[in-house]
């Protein structure tokens, strides 16, 4: 991914994401992304699958959000957010104006996402990023699954496609919404 966005880094919105919960694997986690990606900074940064209590104790109190704030002062880290599949930690998550956005299993068979989750983002201005839209593969029907997640409102989708075919597909879908939008 590093070689193929080189030439075109400043026109791509980099998002990484680690599972650590320990300062020492976060650092080692983060520095070998940007490694990786041969890049100085992404644009965002998650915790990934922040799904327990315990969890997110150890991010805001294990000193792993202070490191990525100094990661985020000195330009490596635009944004930082979470990533959660637990509705109950992820709104807590978001209470406590740490973060910057939230990815969340979304789609037409896994709704918990709209009671709570999206509203707070919502009113927060934290950006909401739909995980699975096809529902971990229970949804055959991936352009209608695709096609569904892309027209709700204030979600970003990442579809997580396996092949040149699915990108195209998506990203023909993602036009034909846009040019729907602006014909409103």
């Amino acid at each position: 991914i590093g070689i193929a966005l080189k030439d075109v880094r400043d026109q791509v919105f980099l998002i990484t994401k680690s599972p650590a919960k320990d300062l020492a694997t976060l650092q080692n986690n983060f520095t070998t992304s940007l490694s990786n990606l041969q890049t100085d900074y992404v644009d965002l940064f998650l915790f990934h699958n922040v799904s327990r209590p315990e969890h997110l104790r150890a991010i805001l109190d294990g000193g792993l959000l202070a490191w990525m704030r100094a990661q985020q002062a000195a330009g490596r880290a635009r944004l930082i957010g979470v990533s959660s599949h637990n509705a109950d930690v992820a709104a807590e998550c978001l209470r406590t104006g740490e973060f910057a956005a939230l990815e969340f299993p979304y789609n037409y068979l896994e709704d918990q996402a709209e009671p709570e989750l999206l509203p707070l983002c919502r009113e927060r201005s934290i950006g909401f990023l739909c995980m699975k839209p096809l529902a971990g593969g229970a949804l055959s029907n991936g352009r209608a699954a695709i096609k569904w997640a892309i027209q709700q409102p204030d979600v970003v989708v990442i579809p997580g496609l396996m092949s040149l075919h699915q990108v195209n597909e998506a990203c023909s879908l993602r036009r034909k919404a846009q040019a729907s939008a602006l014909s409103c």
